[in-house]
């Protein structure tokens, strides 16, 4: 094998260790730009809301750790909610027990009939969301497109390890007897 030959597979596999390396931080990165966080069973204390009889106050407004603020707020990006449960974790329903605003990510509550299930944890509550940190990409076509680097990323990846290894072949005259 010729001095060519070898520098062309030490350059192959310094090539392949290297964009491996990259390519898993290209992906990552990439994804934590365009995925929304999801928060899974964030508690909401309650008892602020309590009335004087024991129930609770309707018009008691409760908020999310991580609110839509700046350009989120705008629309631009609105939280999700996913479910909202009450003590014992059973899912409350939507204009039924609360009302849920995505724009601000407030929850009201509307019924507390719900609410109490557990004992000594009868004024927490559950919630579990998704939201847009603050790195979120909020175009669609952008986001399409950061989700196709990596792809496009490793298909170059191939290439140049084929190209050089196909230099190496053609060097060494093993495609001549193919």
């Amino acid at each position: 094998m010729e001095n060519k030959s070898v520098s062309f597979l030490v350059m192959a596999f310094i090539a392949l260790i290297i964009g491996v390396g990259l390519l898993t931080t290209v992906a990552v990165e990439t994804q934590s730009v365009t995925e929304r966080t999801a928060v899974a069973d964030e508690v909401i204390d309650i008892t602020d809301c309590q009335d004087s009889g024991g129930g609770f106050n309707t018009t008691c407004p409760l908020t999310l750790a991580n609110l839509p603020t700046g350009w989120k707020a705008d629309g631009e990006c609105s939280n999700v909610l996913i479910t909202y449960e009450n003590s014992s974790k059973a899912a409350l329903t939507l204009d039924t027990d609360y009302t849920w605003v995505a724009s601000t990510g407030n929850l009201t509550l509307t019924n507390h009939f719900d609410l109490r299930t557990n004992v000594g944890d009868e004024n927490i509550t559950y919630v579990n969301y998704n939201y847009c940190g603050d790195d979120y990409v909020n175009q669609n076509w952008a986001r399409t497109v950061l989700d196709n680097v990596s792809g496009f990323f490793a298909l170059a990846l191939l290439d140049v390890g084929l190209y050089l290894f196909f230099n190496v072949m053609k060097n060494e005259g093993i495609l001549d007897k193919i």
